[in-house]
C-alpha cells in the first residue's frame, strides 16, 4: 500500500492509498498496481496494516487519475469508502 496526502487524511479520517503487489523474485522495479485507488477509513487502514515497508517510492500518476475519477462520483460527493479492511475491500470491489 501507498498512502496519499496524510495531512489532509488526518483530519477527515477518510484515508487515500493506491496497493500494489510485487511477485516473489521479481526485482523491485517491477511493481504491479492492484488498486490504482481506493478510500478507507482510519480503523479499516489500521486492521489491513501487516507490516509496514522501510523504504520504497512509487510513481503516483494511476493514483491520481483514480482519485480524481472517485471524487466526481455521486455529484462530486466521492465513491464509496471502505470500511471493513484493504484485501476484503479488494475482492468486493476490484475482482
Amino acid at each position: 500500500m501507498s498512502l496519499h496526502d496524510l495531512a489532509r487524511s488526518g483530519h477527515t479520517g477518510i484515508y487515500h492509498l493506491e496497493v500494489l503487489g510485487l511477485r516473489r523474485g521479481d526485482p523491485a522495479w517491477k511493481v504491479r498496481h492492484l488498486v490504482d485507488h481506493m478510500a478507507i477509513t482510519e480503523e479499516a487502514l489500521l486492521r489491513s496494516i501487516i507490516k509496514p515497508l522501510k523504504r520504497g517510492g512509487v510513481y503516483p500518476e494511476s493514483f491520481h487519475w483514480a482519485y480524481q475519477a472517485w471524487q466526481a462520483l455521486n455529484h462530486g460527493a466521492g465513491g464509496d469508502i471502505c470500511q471493513s479492511n484493504v484485501l476484503q475491500c479488494m475482492r468486493d470491489n476490484h475482482p
